[in-house]
C-alpha cells in the first residue's frame, strides 16, 4: 500500500478515537502537517494538529501498521491548540516562528467544517512587518555570538566544536533571513533549499549556505574563509536595512 495513503488512513482513525475519548473538549478542526502536507509519498511519521475548544496537552506515541511492508513502528505527534492559542502563535513573531508556524498554515485537512485553517492562514497577512524586522535584528545578534564562537574555536584548533558552531551559525542565519522576508520553512531540515528559493535574496548569500552548513566538503581553512565571507555579506545586507547589532 502507498505509505502516504496508509498514514492518512491511520490519521483519520486516530482523529475518530480522540473525538470519542474527549467529547467534552470538541475538536474544532484537525489536520496533518509536515511531510504529508508537503505531499511527500514516503513520510516517516504522522504529525497532527488539533484545534480544540479547551486547552489540552500535546501527545506523542508510536504505532504500527500491518498494511506497510516493513511493519515497523512510527511516531505520532499530536499538537493541540485552542483557537485563541493558534491565533496568538501565528501573531507572536519570535525566533522559532519560521519553524513552528507551518504546523498551523501548511496542513493536509482532515476536518474543518468552519474553515478555521484558511482563516488562520489569512492571519499571516495581518501581521505588522515591523515585528519581523525587530525579531530578525535580535536574531542577527545571536548569529554574531555564534560567529565569534566559530572564530574562537578555529583559532584554538577545536575542529569538532568549530564545525558544530558553524552548523548552528548557518541555521541561525537562515532563520534570520526567513524572518526578514516574512517567510516560514515548509521543511526546516531542508533549509538550504528554502533559502535558495527566497526570491529577493542576493545569489552570493544563497550560494554560500551549502558551505557554512557543511553540506559541501571543504577543508577547515576554506570553511573559515566562507564563514568570514558570509558574515561580510550579511552585515553589508543588513547595514543597508538600518539594522543595529553588536
Amino acid at each position: 500500500m502507498n505509505k502516504k495513503k496508509e498514514f492518512i488512513k491511520i490519521a483519520k482513525k486516530i482523529l475518530l478515537e480522540k473525538e470519542k475519548q474527549c467529547k467534552n473538549n470538541k475538536i474544532l478542526c484537525a489536520g496533518i502537517f509536515g511531510s504529508i502536507a508537503r505531499d511527500d509519498n514516503n513520510p516517516s511519521d504522522i504529525d497532527l494538529i488539533f484545534i480544540r475548544e479547551h486547552k489540552q496537552d500535546n501527545e506523542f506515541f508510536t504505532i504500527g501498521s500491518r498494511n506497510l511492508l516493513n511493519n515497523t513502528n512510527f511516531r505520532v505527534s499530536i499538537f493541540t491548540y485552542t483557537l485563541d492559542e493558534a491565533i496568538k502563535r501565528i501573531n507572536t513573531i519570535n525566533s522559532d516562528w519560521p519553524i513552528m508556524v507551518t504546523q498551523l498554515v501548511k496542513v493536509f485537512v482532515l476536518k474543518d467544517l468552519n474553515k478555521i485553517f484558511p482563516k488562520l492562514k489569512k492571519q499571516l497577512l495581518l501581521i505588522d512587518s515591523k515585528k519581523f524586522e525587530i525579531t530578525a535584528e535580535k536574531k542577527l545578534s545571536h548569529c554574531l555570538e555564534y560567529y565569534k564562537k566559530c572564530e574562537k574555536n578555529y583559532a584554538l584548533k577545536n575542529n569538532e566544536i568549530f564545525l558544530d558552531s558553524l552548523k548552528n551559525y548557518s541555521r541561525l542565519l537562515a532563520i534570520t533571513y526567513m524572518l526578514y522576508y516574512k517567510k516560514y520553512f515548509l521543511d526546516y531540515s531542508n533549509y538550504i533549499q528554502e533559502i535558495n528559493d527566497l526570491k529577493y535574496l542576493d545569489k552570493k548569500i544563497k550560494d554560500i549556505f551549502p558551505y557554512i552548513s557543511c553540506t559541501k566538503t571543504l577543508d577547515l581553512d576554506q570553511l573559515f574563509n566562507k564563514l568570514q565571507e558570509s558574515w561580510v555579506l550579511t552585515t553589508t545586507f543588513f547595514d543597508k536595512k538600518g539594522f543595529e547589532f553588536k
